[in-house]
């Protein structure tokens, strides 16, 4: 059975549509200093495959490319350690994460941000997201108010409209923006986190 995944092949199997965390599940905690670690070991990852060492233009161009090729592979990516999940067969489709929420959580919101920021909010909308109502990969079972809160969030900023209409005092904040959801920590953390996304891919782009 395969256990290693590229982020792309995990968030899009076949056999999972949605990785779910279920009601056992701490918040969505992570502060700045851990999602900018992991922001920044995956952009240094991407530069050290990107960044590939020139080549006498004598050598035969398929040794250059075999090369290219070799050193790409060496380089192929951040290693995001291990998630923990379980299937339910009541629950087909869907994925029940014990261990890796924090990370998961974090990397929806860093490609949320890059496609909003590179006008590529159609190519997230088809690889990461699921189902007829167009559900986030991910969902949150912990409390009520994030589970319905994310996806109201995803649509929201795939719509572009601006993260600082979701604040309770806000003139523009959406119907659906009910106050309660300010006093939630995981809603809190997420559009926390987001924002601070936000501002460091304008500053690393």
């Amino acid at each position: 059975m395969k256990t290693d995944f590229t982020l792309s092949e995990l968030l899009r199997r076949g056999d999972t549509r949605q990785f779910v965390v279920p009601e056992l599940q701490r918040d969505y905690v992570w502060d700045k200093r851990n999602w900018q670690q992991l922001c920044t070991q995956l952009l240094a990852s991407y530069r050290a495959y990107r960044t590939v060492p020139t080549l006498p233009l004598t050598l035969d161009e398929d040794v250059r490319h075999a090369f290219t090729e070799y050193y790409q592979q060496q380089y192929q990516g951040y290693n995001l350690g291990f998630l923990y999940a379980y299937h339910d067969p009541s629950y087909a489709g869907h994925c029940f994460l014990i261990d890796g929420q924090q990370r998961l959580t974090t990397l929806l919101l860093l490609l949320m941000a890059a496609a909003c920021q590179g006008g590529r909010t159609a190519h997230f909308e088809r690889h990461y997201l699921t189902g007829p109502a167009n559900q986030p990969c991910l969902t949150y079972r912990v409390r009520e108010a994030a589970q319905e809160f994310l996806p109201r969030f995803v649509t929201h900023l795939l719509s572009g409209r601006p993260l600082c209409q979701l604040t309770v005092d806000a003139p523009d904040r959406p119907y659906w923006f009910l106050r309660h959801y300010a006093h939630d920590a995981t809603i809190a953390c997420l559009l926390t986190n987001y924002g601070g996304i936000e501002a460091w891919l304008t500053g690393v782009v």
